[in-house]
């Protein structure tokens, strides 16, 4: 039997790295590389060593032990390079969520109250005209009765912009009430516009008619004949 003289890297269809995982793995084939290499290389030198059957039957199984090793350690290499992808996509996620967080707790620690903006009576103006029912509402003292009386600021606040919202829309009904009053009688002044218009014309036409009847001569009455002169009738002698 030929030994190869070279060894190159295993097919991905060899029956060996196809092997399937035992339930117990074998032990290492490392300790026995030392005597299986001797033996052989005593019987390439032909001295004494163990028939060539003998050692073929050593390398194999040393060679699949070998593989078995190695698949069980390729596998376990996926496996860590799956949970280890898993751990980086949940760090990013991790990431990307206090990324997120530290943004909301910029925004939230910036944030300024819009109501300071307003244009609202300040506390003391807004006690002097308040109501008695929601002065007895508002706390005795400390943090609550600060935010509630801003509170009762900004409801004061609304109920005034929503009446004068409703007496802006008062007035603008009542302006368009008289854009169409306006518009109505626009349309009545333009149909007496007409009718006048219509009058003056029939009553032009009415009058040159009427001078053209003034201009027709009138005819003339025939001449009435004068009487013939009577002669004398002759006396008798």
């Amino acid at each position: 039997m030929s030994l190869p003289t070279h060894i190159g890297d295993p097919s991905p269809h060899d029956p060996l790295v196809l092997l399937p995982l035992p339930a117990k793995l074998p032990p290492s084939p490392l300790p026995q590389l030392h005597d299986l290499s001797a033996q052989l290389t005593a019987h390439l030198g032909n001295e004494p060593a163990p028939d060539l059957p003998v050692l073929t039957a050593q390398m194999r199984s040393t060679t699949r032990a070998s593989q078995v090793l190695l698949n069980a350690a390729r596998a376990g290499a996926t496996d860590a390079r799956a949970g280890l992808d898993e751990a980086d996509v949940a760090l990013r996620t991790v990431m990307y969520e206090l990324e997120r967080v530290r943004e909301e707790m910029a925004q939230c620690l910036s944030y300024e109250p819009m109501y300071e903006s307003l244009d609202i009576p300040d506390e003391e103006a807004f006690l002097a005209s308040a109501d008695a029912e929601v002065l007895a509402s508002l706390p005795a003292d400390g943090e609550p009765r600060a935010q509630a009386l801003i509170i009762a600021r900004l409801e004061a606040e609304l109920a005034a912009i929503t009446e004068r919202e409703a007496t802006v829309a008062a007035l603008i009904a009542e302006r368009d009430g008289v854009v169409r009053t306006r518009k109505a009688l626009h349309t009545s002044y333009d149909k007496v516009d007409k009718i006048l218009d219509d009058y003056v014309k029939t009553t032009a036409a009415m009058a040159y008619k009427t001078k053209e009847v003034a201009k027709v001569p009138q005819p003339k009455a025939p001449a009435t004949a004068e009487p013939a002169a009577t002669t004398p009738a002759p006396t008798q002698a």
